[in-house]
């Protein structure tokens, strides 16, 4: 028997995760600002949810290269909770 993919479930394929940061939806390749040492600006590649629940950001720093700061300055990425983001 052949399995079939019906209409619905390829839109859900197609559709890429979002979260809410300040009131706007955001999503993968879009960019944030947040709070780590300084505040700097990331870029989401992914999108998650945490043990609590909670819309987690997977951020890469803008062109590339690492994020700045004592605590954060040696990751070229990071994960920072959608509700401490503020919208670029």
């Amino acid at each position: 028997m052949k399995a079939t993919t019906t209409k619905r479930s390829k839109q859900a394929k197609k559709m890429k995760p979002t979260a809410i940061v300040e009131g706007k939806r955001v999503t993968i390749g879009d960019c944030v600002f947040f709070k780590d040492d300084i505040e700097q600006p990331g870029q989401i590649v992914d999108i998650e949810t945490n043990w609590a629940g909670d819309l987690a950001l997977i951020l890469k720093p803008l062109g590339g290269g690492y994020f700045n700061g004592q605590h954060i300055g040696h990751l070229k990425q990071t994960r920072m909770l959608a509700k401490d983001c503020l919208s670029f």
